[in-house]
């Protein structure tokens, strides 16, 4: 699209995206791989077809999907024309007249809800309402339709009623903290009368982050539908805390936040293995960063050690264990090892480190053992990385994953993103 007289780095923009367009199609190719996102398409289609070969016998509902997708559009088509299948529109403008929704714009809101009545080959008028009648008053659709009227059609905007803004509120806040404390009370205060509910509408994660720990303060567990990042679990961060130190040769920071990381026992009572970190930290580390590797220390410690010494022998005794537990997943480091190498070798130090029984117990510690275990298989007889890469690739095949508390939380207010908002209602939205 860069054309012209466009300043020098715009080219050199370019010519680094080419990256995308033709280096990384060529190293897929070479490795009989797809990108993720392909992946998904094909799963998609190949569902599609083997519905419209063999339509199932049961009900099938496919509910809050706008179909923005071309293969999702083409499973949505195939499912509205099963014998029992149904198609559930989210938030369909009823209110907007036929001249502004024929001329809706690729940005549009409705736009993707537009071209999937398109494909199905269904009007507006056709489509007929959920059983009990449209949700919410009719001034408050027409507002929301107005708001969203194509800028072709803006010679026909009507004043919307005033009555559309009646029980809507707003806040102005100065800071994110602010903002999450304004709506925790505002959930807190839902909660004050019966059977209210009410829930919080966002992408942002770290807005219901800040709101799920301000809630905590009245010892509320709120639900939130996309779950906590399984990697800033206690069992994960054990994990990509121990990769930090190994790759980093055990530098002061890292190594304390190893020995400090609430599931690092070492064989040793919690309590004990806590005064030695400290007194290794205290009496051995503060001053000029040491050399890379346990050795090191120890070294740092026979130097200062005097004769009776007990804190030199309790830290000695530190890192030795230390050393022991980890000295393996070092070596295939620093060498370089197979994916599924490395990952056998990370899963045993850390066995070392706490034990099995704490490090896979709970729901966090199974949610982990189930995700190690599928990205085990996926890496057999992958070729060798360097050991610099291993952190880094673990931490990118665990983000993605998250984990839902099974039971636990409030039964009356909830945290949703917009894809689960399109179905739900609650009595305060926030």
């Amino acid at each position: 699209l860069v054309t012209g007289n466009f300043a020098e780095h715009w080219r050199r923009t370019l010519t680094f995206l080419d990256i995308v367009g033709t280096a990384w199609p060529a190293m897929l190719a070479e490795r009989g791989q797809i990108d993720a996102i392909e992946r998904r398409t094909q799963a998609i289609r190949a569902q599609a077809a083997r519905w419209r070969a063999r339509p199932p016998g049961t009900t099938v509902i496919a509910a809050g999907s706008t179909g923005s997708q071309p293969a999702t559009r083409e499973l949505l088509s195939v499912i509205a024309s099963l014998p029992r299948g149904a198609v559930v529109l989210p938030g369909l403008d009823r209110e907007l007249d036929t001249a502004s929704w024929d001329k809706l714009e690729p940005s549009h809101p409705q736009f993707g809800l537009h071209e999937l009545l398109v494909a199905l080959g269904v009007g507006r008028a056709a489509v007929s309402d959920w059983p009990g009648g449209r949700g919410g008053d009719r001034a408050r659709r027409m507002l929301v339709a107005e708001l969203m009227r194509p800028a072709e059609t803006s010679e026909a905007w009507a004043r919307p009623d005033p009555a559309a803004l009646d029980h809507v509120a707003r806040a102005d806040c100065a800071t994110p903290h602010q903002e999450a404390v304004v709506i925790g009370l505002a959930l807190r205060e839902a909660l004050n009368e019966p059977r209210r509910t009410a829930a919080l509408i966002t992408p942002d994660r770290e807005l219901a982050r800040r709101v799920t720990a301000e809630l905590k303060r009245w010892n509320i567990e709120i639900d939130d539908s996309a779950g906590a990042p399984l990697a800033d679990t206690p069992p994960a961060t054990l994990l990509r805390a121990l990769l930090a130190a190994v790759d980093g040769g055990f530098g002061p920071v890292d190594l304390l936040a190893l020995l400090k990381h609430p599931l690092c026992l070492l064989g040793r009572p919690r309590t004990d293995l806590l005064d030695a970190v400290r007194r290794l930290d205290r009496k051995y580390l503060r001053g000029l960063k040491p050399a890379a590797g346990l050795e090191a220390v120890r070294q740092i410690i026979a130097n200062q050690r005097k004769d009776n010494d007990a804190d030199a022998d309790t830290v000695r005794a530190l890192i030795d264990r230390l050393d022991a537990a980890t000295s393996g997943l070092g070596v295939l480091m620093a060498e370089g090892a197979a994916p599924d190498a490395l990952l056998d070798a990370t899963i045993a130090a850390t066995e070392m480190l706490s034990s099995a029984a704490t490090l896979w117990c709970g729901e966090a510690g199974e949610a982990l053992a189930e995700t190690l275990a599928r990205l085990r298989g996926a890496w057999r007889d992958q070729p060798v990385i360097a050991g610099g890469e291993w952190p880094g690739l673990l931490a990118a095949m665990l983000a993605p994953a998250t984990i839902r508390p099974r039971y636990g939380r409030h039964p009356r207010l909830s945290i949703w993103g917009p894809l689960e908002a399109r179905l739900q209602r609650a009595d305060l939205l926030i």
